[in-house]
């Protein structure tokens, strides 16, 4: 895997990823996290990290007042998973808006995971949430252990899935998936029937109705 984050410098690093529904952020470790962290200084220099159990209870990165989507201009995060296909995801995809003791706060979704519980001297780990698959599906199939990835129809334009060779063909579905049945035709002798009905409901009701108004004048008439 391949993170990079397009400001200044641009950092390559190789690890491993983890596919986490359910998870909100991008989690990292300490050493990755005060690089973005430093990076985003380039934007943002009044950016803190700083765990707060107030303001920052998630250990991610924020500053005071409202998202904007060019805080950022055109850094993103482009990541690669042992193939030749890229996913590009903007900074401006990755901002929070939230409240906190009545604070209008802009977070950052990338979260530092402190005592990681891998040796990140030999190796580096990062945790996939809901942040990264609002942008792109996965589909998990156990049974030969692979695992399908997709750009989300509901994805922004500027999140990107680049692709090159064949590793990002649209693979034809196996076995062949069932042909949807064809709705019936409607009788138009069925409708006229409805309609029928439905006028001799009225008419029904009408009756009803000027039969329960004849009573009433006769009696208020005794």
């Amino acid at each position: 895997m391949v993170e990079s984050l397009a400001a200044d410098v641009t950092t390559n690093l190789t690890g491993y990823a983890h596919f986490n529904t359910g998870y909100p952020f991008l989690g990292v470790d300490e050493y990755v996290a005060d690089m973005v962290k430093g990076e985003m200084k380039f934007y943002r220099p009044d950016i803190t990290c700083d765990f707060d159990n107030t303001l920052n209870p998630w250990s991610i990165c924020y500053w005071r007042g409202d998202c904007s989507p060019d805080t950022f201009g055109d850094a993103n995060l482009t990541f690669a998973f042992g193939t030749n296909a890229t996913f590009i995801v903007p900074m401006s995809e990755l901002m929070i808006n939230y409240t906190a003791s009545g604070n209008d706060m802009c977070g950052v979704g990338i979260q530092r995971i402190s005592n990681m519980p891998f040796d990140t001297t030999v190796e580096r780990h990062f945790f996939f949430g809901d942040i990264f698959f609002k942008s792109f599906v996965g589909v998990f199939n156990f049974d030969t252990m692979q695992l399908g990835m997709a750009k989300s129809v509901f994805a922004p334009a500027t999140v990107e899935l680049q692709c090159a060779g064949v590793s990002c063909s649209d693979p034809a579905p196996t076995p062949d998936p069932p042909t949807p049945p064809t709705p019936p035709t409607p009788d138009p002798e069925d409708n006229n029937d409805t309609t029928l009905l439905w006028l001799w409901i009225v008419i029904g009701l009408a009756v009803l109705i000027l039969v329960i108004l004849c009573c009433a004048v006769v009696y208020s008439k005794r």
